[in-house]
């Protein structure tokens, strides 16, 4: 997706996307739609729901910037782009799930000690949240025509992930988790074990320790009866 109007950073940028693809899978892109205008005018289309996107633009791209982040933990600002504050009731869903050390307060002060930089924020969409954004943005169009030799470093890919990547003038990135975390693409089950077991550690070892007591006091009481039978036999006797 690209805003209506795009400037040559944008195209250029969204071109490289296409050349890394083919270049890492050995196949040339297919099956991808390229769409100019905000996400709003697509809504009506089927094929736009169930679909993962990747977007470019700039946040001088204020309307469609608006549009494409609707719904999603962040939101374009005066001075660039800001973090939404979750609510109660998403704190307690995060809490829940084992999503404890998220860092939106965090991102939002690294952001806005920033006047200049280009890197990439991702969240869920779909009818079902079954799908990904991946909006590769900057703070205006030299920025984002730095995204190209950027991925070329095996340092700066190697610290890209969480929900936004975010990287400054010096080369250095800055990476933060400020949604829900969830897996994307086809995993085998057992693989889907494996990743929510590494991403949920204390939840899991909270959950293995309830069993544990719930399991102890079970044969613990077992063995009560055991004893308070053997005791009450031999006393009969």
């Amino acid at each position: 997706m690209l805003p209506a109007v795009p400037t040559v950073a944008e195209l250029e940028t969204v071109l490289f996307f296409a050349a890394r693809a083919g270049n890492a899978t050995g196949i040339p892109i297919a099956l991808a739609r390229v769409v100019f205008g905000q996400s709003s005018e697509l809504l009506g289309n089927s094929h736009f729901p169930d679909a993962d996107i990747i977007a470019v633009g700039t946040l001088q791209q204020t309307d469609f910037m608006q549009a494409i982040l609707q719904g999603s933990p962040f939101f374009p600002n005066a001075s660039g782009l800001d973090i939404r504050n979750p609510d109660l009731r998403e704190r307690l869903i995060a809490y829940a799930k084992g999503d404890w050390h998220l860092d939106y307060d965090a991102a939002r002060r690294y952001l806005a000690s920033l006047t200049s930089w280009r890197g990439f924020i991702s969240f869920q969409s779909g009818p079902k949240n079954n799908r990904v954004v991946v909006v590769a943005t900057a703070s205006d169009n030299d920025q984002l025509a730095k995204l190209y030799d950027d991925l070329k470093s095996p340092t700066i890919n190697a610290n890209i992930r969480g929900d936004i990547s975010i990287i400054s003038d010096d080369h250095k990135v800055k990476s933060f988790s400020v949604g829900p975390q969830f897996a994307s693409g086809d995993l085998p089950n057992y693989m889907k074990i494996f990743w929510y077991a590494k991403q949920h550690v204390i939840a899991l070892s909270l959950l293995c320790l309830v069993i544990a007591i719930i399991i102890g006091r079970w044969f613990y009481s077992k063995l009560i009866i055991n004893l308070t039978k053997r005791l009450f036999k031999n006393g009969n006797n």
